[in-house]
């Protein structure tokens, strides 16, 4: 189930086979506040179920560290030398299928629309001292909390912000403006 800014979303689901599904959610902005929107599975055990829906544990290899300052060479080999997003998006786009894109907590400003033309995943919500994917934090004490550590994509009042022509992944990333 989705849920857009707290409130469950309709879905459009289509696809076949096993995690195959391409899911579609229409959001009308609004002056709410920034877009916040959560995939889950909604029972009595939600940490555990999302914590088998992501079994990484290690970052992946070629992935880009990104931070809304670059810092260090800017090269996003690690979080001390982490890449601009505008250098991340380049990278990613001239890359042969795509790159993970792991992102610093923060607020990146988007003067244009970010247009990914190769596969791209962006996993949000790190404090940029990592050592491993597994070690990003789910928990604000022992209370879990999948908004702790956000990265917002901030338009500024653009139309868009995002478009992809292939697949995309969106995890901890908030759009607003």
């Amino acid at each position: 189930e989705f849920f857009v800014n707290g409130v469950s979303a309709g879905v459009d689901s289509t696809g076949s086979g096993a995690n195959s599904d391409e899911y579609s959610v229409e959001y009308t902005p609004s002056t709410a506040g920034p877009l916040e929107i959560i995939a889950i599975a909604m029972d009595n055990d939600l940490p555990t179920q999302l914590s088998a829906m992501d079994s990484r544990t290690a970052f992946a290899a070629g992935a880009k560290f990104v931070a809304p300052t670059a810092s260090g060479s800017g090269d996003g080999s690690d979080w001390a030398n982490a890449s601009s997003l505008t250098d991340a998006i380049t990278a990613t786009n001239e890359s042969a299928g795509g790159l993970p894109l792991y992102l610093k907590e923060g607020v990146y400003a988007v003067a244009t629309e970010i247009e990914f033309t190769n596969n791209v995943q962006l996993f949000g919500g790190f404090v940029g001292t990592e050592a491993s994917y597994a070690d990003r934090p789910l928990h604000t004490g022992d209370v879990f909390n999948p908004f702790i550590n956000t990265s917002n994509l901030d338009g500024g009042g653009a139309i868009r912000i995002l478009s992809a022509s292939k697949d995309l992944t969106l995890d901890r990333v908030v759009f607003q403006n």
